[in-house]
């Protein structure tokens, strides 16, 4: 049925769009493939062993403004690549940005991004994380890239300080809050003398509602928050992430919930989809499992491969 079929369709979508892509800050496809015998759909991608900024900041409970400039850098620059490629991402968050061990985050779940036209057309379909979510998407009244630039503002504010506005609220009130209130800013902040004036500025050009007045991937490469320091800055503060990452891997391995190495099947009994042309599956590999074919609780799961 057509319902069945639904979450198969999603899923063979993103593998699609992860095909198209190849940048240093978006998570890497590799291939996909379906266990002979069994109704499941692998899809192999580089494995991040940092985790996602989210799980970091649970140890953390919030970073400091440097290492969140690193971080915002490196999803600016893939977030650039994205939309000069007619692509908009949709669900920019802290839970969707994957770290690998030397710091560098990378976009990932591109399972509701989407294809724009060559003339850019506007989108009308509400997706995404509800806090994240731009005004114009809530009001549907077409959308553009710059969608992604609100959440980024958005996901600034979460890694800085902890939570993503509004999250204390039922996720239908925090819709309706969106387009009516006033565009959240960083809260006053004492720790470590506060938020410099340049961060400040930077939050507020992505969190502008209306959108073409909103800066773009471009403007923001360009701000000061981003190039009004030292080179030495972005590195240490990408030690920094180094260090935080290794901690919590340690503290990981350490747990009574520590998680068993997987591997993959044997390569001999699998029948290879997807193929990228580049790739081949490796140890470093993320493998994301789905049901193949009739399933309505296409779930996925993703296994790490050390």
């Amino acid at each position: 049925s057509s319902s069945s079929q639904g979450p198969v369709s999603e899923i063979l979508r993103e593998v699609a769009t992860l095909k198209q892509l190849s940048h240093n800050n978006i998570c890497c496809y590799l291939e996909s493939f379906i266990q002979s015998g069994e109704n499941m759909l692998w899809i192999v991608q580089q494995y991040c062993p940092g985790g996602s900024c989210h799980d970091l900041l649970s140890s953390l409970q919030t970073m400091t403004e440097n290492q969140v400039r690193c971080i915002v850098c490196d999803v600016l620059k893939g977030l650039f690549y994205l939309h000069s490629k007619s692509m908009i991402h949709r669900d920019i968050k802290a839970a969707n940005i994957l770290l690998s061990s030397e710091g560098v985050a990378k976009l990932a779940d591109f399972g509701v991004s989407s294809q724009l036209s060559s003339t850019m057309s506007a989108r009308m379909t509400i997706v995404g994380s509800p806090y994240w979510i731009a005004p114009e998407v809530i009001m549907e009244v077409g959308y553009r890239h710059k969608v992604d630039i609100w959440s980024l503002g958005i996901t600034c504010i979460e890694l800085a300080e902890g939570a993503a506005p509004l999250t204390d609220l039922h996720p239908m009130r925090a819709l309706f809050l969106i387009p009516s209130a006033a565009a959240p800013r960083l809260k006053d902040n004492n720790h470590n003398g506060g938020w410099s004036k340049d961060f400040k500025s930077f939050v507020e050009r992505c969190l502008v509602k209306d959108p073409d007045n909103r800066a773009d991937d471009a403007e923001l490469l360009a701000h000061p928050f981003l190039t009004n320091v030292e080179e030495r800055v972005f590195e240490e503060a990408r030690t920094s992430l180094k260090q935080a990452i290794a901690v919590k891997e340690r503290h990981r391995k350490q747990g009574p919930h520590a998680r068993k190495t997987s591997t993959l099947p044997d390569l001999s009994k699998l029948a290879v989809i997807f193929p990228s042309s580049s790739a081949t599956t490796t140890a470093g590999a993320a493998a994301t499992i789905v049901p193949s074919s009739s399933s309505t609780t296409a779930t996925k799961t993703t296994t790490a491969i050390e």
